[in-house]
């Protein structure tokens, strides 16, 4: 289906489009949200790709109908500024819908599974990821899904899994469940099988240190080895002026002996 970015609009408009619900996030929905966010904004300054990252910001996509209107715990949105942080996203303003866009199932299961998909799709998101933290909760239930916009087919559900990873085109890495129940977090996972994490900032500073650390005592091993291999020659030296000395005694003596 035609994306919604595609159709921009500058007219009077006098509809109020909430930028909040006032319904408040689930902890575990906020703290998964708050740390994907945060490694997905570092991930995609890595690669050379800054990008505006949200988190729970309103979309609205049909100018006058504020309820055709969705908002992503986690998205990424390009060609705006990366500066801006407005009340809520108007798409025939900016002519831009999320490239990506997670969802993390709340207690609201009929939402994040059949109304949200939908909404995305006439948002006009290229990749959405649904994520299930409680899916053993019911034998219906999934851990992952993942839809993807296909050509003249709008957004399909191409993967669901109960694995630990999925992979997102988009951002180019694996998305990985760490932990369990209420400790479970999302993280980036890369290389040819997403076994490798990619580091919060936190375990980046941790590993700088650590290479920091490494260095230095790296120096002073080699700086030690440089002393020890001086003392190691001046003791030679020594050693063979004292040599060389004795077998001048010696001679002078052989010398001093046969004259005589």
């Amino acid at each position: 289906m035609p994306s919604a970015a595609a159709s921009r609009a500058v007219v009077a408009d006098p509809t109020f489009y909430p930028s909040t619900d006032d319904m408040g996030e689930p902890t575990l929905q906020v703290s998964i949200s708050v740390l994907l966010l945060a490694l997905l904004h570092r991930w995609l300054v890595s690669r050379g790709k800054p990008t505006f990252v949200g988190m729970n910001t309103f979309f609205y996509w049909k100018q006058f109908v504020a309820k055709e209107s969705v908002a992503p715990d986690v998205y990424v949105l390009p060609g705006v500024s990366l500066s801006r942080r407005p009340p809520s996203w108007k798409v025939w303003e900016t002519g831009k819908a999320p490239s990506f866009a997670l969802e993390v199932v709340s207690s609201d299961v009929d939402k994040d599974y059949v109304e949200s998909p939908e909404k995305y799709d006439r948002l006009g998101v290229r990749e959405l990821v649904v994520f299930d933290p409680y899916h053993e909760a019911s034998g219906e239930r999934v851990r992952w899904q993942v839809f993807r916009r296909l050509k003249n087919r709008g957004l399909v559900r191409v993967e669901a899994t109960n694995g630990d990873r999925i992979t997102s085109r988009v951002l180019g890495c694996f998305l990985r469940a760490v932990g369990e129940g209420d400790d479970v977090r999302l993280r980036l996972g890369t290389g040819p099988a997403g076994d490798a994490l990619f580091p919060t900032d936190e375990e980046a500073r941790e590993q700088a240190e650590r290479g920091q650390e490494a260095e230095r005592e790296a120096r002073e091993r080699a700086e030690a080895a440089r002393e020890r291999a001086e003392v190691e020659r001046e003791t030679e030296r020594a050693a063979r002026e004292r040599l060389e000395a004795e077998l001048a005694r010696l001679r002078a003596e052989l010398a001093s002996a046969r004259g005589g």
